[in-house]
């Protein structure tokens, strides 16, 4: 899949994550919330991070290292957008952060490896992280799935 393409399909599955406006029958502009704050944090941090994997990768060939810029600006740009997207609870800050790096253990390392035309659960050398999944049989698709729902399910439950 094209670097352009996977873009434009993150940002269509995105764009779900916004408001509607109606005009309710006086005549006022209302916002009706088509996805919940929690769904939406959860689907920012996801394509963040999905972002940033693909960025990383890029970055690893220097014929596509621009292209990898390109994509850790935008994910950097997601991540500084989602203040104004999420209704965030400030007191419940460390649930954000919880969250987030559970979704990333699930789903960095797949989306750097398919980027890199790696089977998904390939496990490296030279990384701390990857290093730990080697001296622990390897990383499959249980454990990346776990941290996944983990990462997931905090937000619903906890926010």
């Amino acid at each position: 899949m094209k670097p352009s393409t996977f873009l434009i399909a993150l940002l269509l599955v995105t764009s779900t994550a916004f408001s509607q406006s109606t005009y309710d029958r006086s005549g006022r502009l209302t916002k009706h919330r088509v996805v919940s704050d929690k769904v939406r944090f959860v689907a920012l941090a996801a394509t963040s991070i999905i972002l940033n994997g693909v960025g990383d990768a890029l970055n690893a060939n220097p014929n596509t290292k621009s292209a990898g810029h390109i994509f850790n600006a935008c994910s950097i740009g997601t991540l500084v957008a989602t203040p104004f997207v999420v209704n965030y609870n400030k007191r419940k800050w460390y649930i954000y952060a919880l969250s987030y790096g559970f979704i990333r253990a699930g789903i960095f390392d797949p989306a750097y490896n398919i980027s890199r035309k790696l089977p998904y659960n390939y496990t490296g050398t030279s990384n701390v992280w990857d290093r730990f999944w080697k001296q622990n049989g390897g990383r499959n698709v249980f454990d990346m799935s776990l941290f996944l729902t983990v990462g997931i399910a905090i937000p619903l439950n906890e926010l």
